[in-house]
């Protein structure tokens, strides 16, 4: 058989090989013995990976199939169609039952091994030959194409970065100790050391052949590459005398108590080790996909906001009707609880009421038989419905407004003339009333004098008349 994929148990005492045989061997890694074999693939299995428990393997092969073994009992657990290609990579996440298979067909799935399914679907956008997750299982990388790309899984899949440091296709990807370093190597004869922080490249390697696979030591001193010509070459990271033998004294003096002693102070300052900080058990649940257990362990704590960024996280990863569904009795009341107290809260309300549809679209044929959750249930139903009362008066409202505004609107031109044409007829009235006022003034002032001239007559008069 010519083997094309092979890996170590964590542990090394076992190795796992695949190859053009549709048939999977498991050897003892000290004595090169054969232990198992197990069949049932059909063609070329190309990619071998042993889970976290290390009685378990997970395989792929040519025609998109992937399968899951049960080394011990040489039993396959389950087999199922994942690609529609050929399936070149399959990688499992330390700590966590979930893990990722990449194909020729351009895409990444993520799996979760309790229920057989495609949790997440990737578009790596060019065939995929090569993945690799970070230590801490939130970071998964694939390498396709002239590139290599970095996808945040915790967060639906985001792609976080793309590094176009190869020329041609890239085959295969490697990363050191303490996951600082990200190696890639390619078709066009290179392997690139990148920084995983700020994703520069540090060091090229170049080679006589195309780079088919490499792989880093344990303590990261020496590197393997495997090349299209059959050639495998190991190079060991160079450390000159002088830096070795510095480190021994470093180390020899730092044994010595009286070394401490004669370096300590009354001004040192005492630097505490890092506080660990421990991920909240809804988080921890969400980091491994337990998306039921996450949501109850949310609504224990009683705070709203906790709650709602839960929900809003499964809404995010299309995993909701997975962690409503299949309820029953209590384990369904904290959660009609919270939405009774919470859905007209307008800080949540677009978040809970898709979260209240979800459950009335799961339960609304068959209610679970509780006489609590019936309550509930009508209390929800009682909660919605006074809101919709109060929606229906607020756009009643807001509709008398609108109209209002906009006759006032409509009508402004117009009543603006109006209103000055009845300030100019006012105006023109009081004018009027003036000046007949006047001329009534003007009139008596000349009866008056009418008066006034007849009198002086009569008397001019009576005058003459006595002195005649």
């Amino acid at each position: 058989m010519t083997a094309l994929s092979g890996r170590f148990r964590s542990d090394g005492l076992l190795l796992a090989v695949g190859g053009e045989d549709p048939v999977i061997k498991v050897f003892d890694a000290s004595s090169s013995s054969l232990l198992r074999v197990l069949k049932g693939h059909l063609t070329t299995v190309r990619t071998v990976s042993f889970m976290p428990d290390k009685s378990k393997l997970l395989s792929g092969s040519d025609d998109g199939v992937v399968m899951t073994w049960d080394i011990s009992t040489k039993t396959n657990i389950s087999s199922f169609v994942a690609h529609t290609d050929h399936v070149r990579a399959a990688v499992c996440s330390a700590g966590s039952p979930v893990w990722a298979t990449g194909s020729y067909d351009h895409t990444i799935k993520l799996w979760d091994m309790r229920h057989n399914e495609a949790v997440m679907t990737m578009d790596h956008g060019a065939p995929v030959e090569a993945l690799l997750y970070f230590p801490n299982g939130s970071i998964l990388v694939s390498a396709g194409g002239t590139s290599v790309k970095l996808w945040d899984v915790l967060s639906g899949g985001t792609l976080l970065h793309e590094l176009p440091n190869h020329q041609k296709t890239v085959t295969c990807l490697a990363m050191d100790s303490s996951a600082s370093r990200l190696l890639s190597g390619g078709v066009d004869h290179f392997v690139k050391v990148v920084n995983a922080q700020t994703f520069n490249v540090m060091h090229t390697f170049s080679y006589d052949a195309s780079v088919l696979s490499l792989a880093l030591s344990g303590d990261d001193t020496h590197l393997a590459v495997g090349m299209s010509d059959g050639i495998v070459s190991v190079k060991r990271r160079a450390v000159t005398i002088a830096v070795a033998a510095e480190e021994r004294e470093t180390v020899k003096r730092a044994r010595s108590l009286r070394y401490f002693m004669k370096s300590a102070s009354k001004a040192d300052v005492v630097v505490r080790a890092p506080t660990r900080r421990f991920l909240e058990n809804f988080d921890a649940m969400l980091r491994n996909f337990r998306h039921k257990e996450a949501l109850d362990a949310a609504l224990v704590t009683e705070k709203p906001v906790i709650v709602v960024s839960v929900l809003q996280e499964l809404l995010h990863r299309g995993a909701l009707k997975m962690a409503v569904s299949l309820r029953h009795g209590h384990s369904l009341e904290p959660l009609l609880s919270f939405l009774v107290h919470n859905v007209t809260d307008p800080r949540f309300a677009p978040t809970l009421l898709v979260v209240a549809e979800a459950v009335l679209d799961t339960y609304g044929s068959e209610l679970p038989s509780s006489v609590d959750t019936d309550k509930l249930f009508l209390e929800l139903r009682q909660t919605l419905a006074a809101e919709v009362d109060v929606q229906e008066h607020v756009l009643r409202l807001l509709g008398a407004l609108d109209l209002i505004i906009a006759a006032g609107d409509a009508a402004g031109p117009e009543a603006a003339e109006h209103e000055q044409q009845e300030h100019e007829q006012q105006e023109h009235e009081q004018h009027r009333r003036l000046q007949k006022e006047r001329e009534r003034v003007a009139e008596l002032t000349r009866k008056d004098e009418t008066e006034n001239k007849g009198a002086e007559t009569a008397e001019a008069a009576l005058d003459v008349d006595a002195s005649v």
